[in-house]
């Protein structure tokens, strides 16, 4: 049986929108007290959704987030760049049409176990969220 007094494992980065500033997204995500295969799989999706900001936001900084939680983990980012609501993309594309963009949207929805989008202030705020029975148990 889970302690449910646990403490909240809580990480925060200032960041510029330099791609070079992933490898501090992977050092925090894999200081998360969960599983190996987990830490990969929340690191694919953060390293889409940062590549996404630092290359099409216009952002010029970016705050990224993670913690873990008593049975889920979740990481957020905050931008400055133009409004986007990854969650209104429509693009559900073969795997053959790849080439032509909106996969890595697609694979987010798939892997994250909720998905919310906000724009307070101007400010873009993407929170994901993972547990161990993302999509029946298949992580």
């Amino acid at each position: 049986m889970k302690n449910f007094t646990e403490k909240t494992e809580q990480q925060y980065l200032e960041l510029s929108c330099n791609l070079e500033e992933l490898e501090k997204i992977k050092e925090c995500i894999f200081r998360l007290p969960v599983d190996m295969g987990m830490k990969k799989k929340i690191y694919l999706v953060c390293d889409e959704i940062f590549s996404n900001i630092a290359n099409y936001s216009g952002a010029d900084r970016v705050q990224f987030g993670c913690n873990k939680n008593v049975d889920k983990v979740n990481a957020v980012f905050i931008d400055n760049g133009k409004p986007f609501n990854p969650l209104e993309s429509k693009s559900e594309k073969d795997f053959e049409n790849f080439d032509t963009g909106g996969m890595g949207i697609m694979l987010v929805k798939e892997v994250c176990s909720n998905v919310s989008y906000s724009n307070p202030d101007g400010k873009n705020v993407l929170t994901l969220e993972f547990t161990d029975r993302v999509n029946d148990g298949n992580i």
